[in-house]
């Protein structure tokens, strides 16, 4: 496998913000590819032995349960898990709204509901819901923050079970 840094500025948008990499750099560059630019001239050539192989958690169905973990939590301490709601439901069984659900994260173990908004619980409540931005699983407390009431920070193992 061939592999390129991306360092040819002639090939970017002419300005280039510091956040927007993919339209600013990765879109006009790849877009050239497939019309027949030499990826050669996008960068110098990279080991891809020397590159780092980042790996995402994974949720895992056992025991009638789903072990996930924190992938992302966004700035209103909303968790985003590993995994799908087809997942959750392989191993819970039918996600129904206000289906209740047991939490596990650490020792600790918290009463949670399955629903489609945050408003169909009371504030303070805790919810499981699936994430429309990010399309997976989704852990919130309204009108608080999940990954403060319950402790959460990336990478934590959580599991999620039929209350």
């Amino acid at each position: 496998m061939n592999t390129w840094e991306i360092t040819n500025g002639d090939l970017f948008l002419p300005a280039v913000s510091s956040t927007f990499h993919g339209c600013d750099l990765f879109s006009p560059v790849g877009a050239r590819l497939p019309g027949g630019l030499d990826p050669a001239l996008v960068g110098p050539a990279v080991d891809v032995a020397s590159l780092t192989d980042l790996k995402s958690p994974k949720a895992t169905v056992r025991d009638a349960g789903l072990d996930t973990a924190v992938v992302f939590i966004d700035r209103f301490g909303n968790a985003r898990l590993a995994g799908q709601p087809a997942d959750l439901a392989a191993a819970a069984g039918p996600l129904t709204p206000g289906r209740r659900l047991r939490m596990s994260v650490g020792d600790r173990q918290h009463d949670v509901s399955r629903q489609t908004t945050f408003g169909e619980v009371e504030p303070g409540a805790a919810s499981v819901y699936d994430d429309a931005d990010y399309a997976g699983l989704a852990i919130a407390v309204n009108q608080a923050s999940a990954a403060e009431r319950f402790g959460l920070d990336l990478d934590m193992p959580v599991r999620i079970e039929p209350a």
